[in-house]
């Protein structure tokens, strides 16, 4: 699976890729890199050795904040991926 991420309000910036190396098996993921009071939208999609599959609606976007010491999104969300 693969995990994009982008931040608002979205100017040049492209589509990053959170989790570069660390495929994903689970239906959790913890993304590094991200910063304090920015909002973010997601999208996933299905990799595997055929290739890439098409990506999921992206996500509303999703605040980050600090809580003692440690960053957190505003809330939680689910994006459902179907084949």
């Amino acid at each position: 699976m693969l995990i994009g991420c982008r931040p608002q309000p979205v100017t040049a910036m492209k589509w990053l890729r959170a989790n570069e190396v660390t495929p994903i098996s689970d239906t959790h993921f913890k993304i590094g890199g991200l910063h304090e009071d920015i909002d973010y939208e997601f999208r996933v999609a299905a990799e595997n050795r055929a290739g890439l599959g098409p990506f999921s609606e992206v996500s509303a976007p999703v605040k980050t904040y600090v809580h003692k010491g440690q960053l957190f999104l505003s809330r939680f969300f689910s994006m459902i991926y179907s084949s």
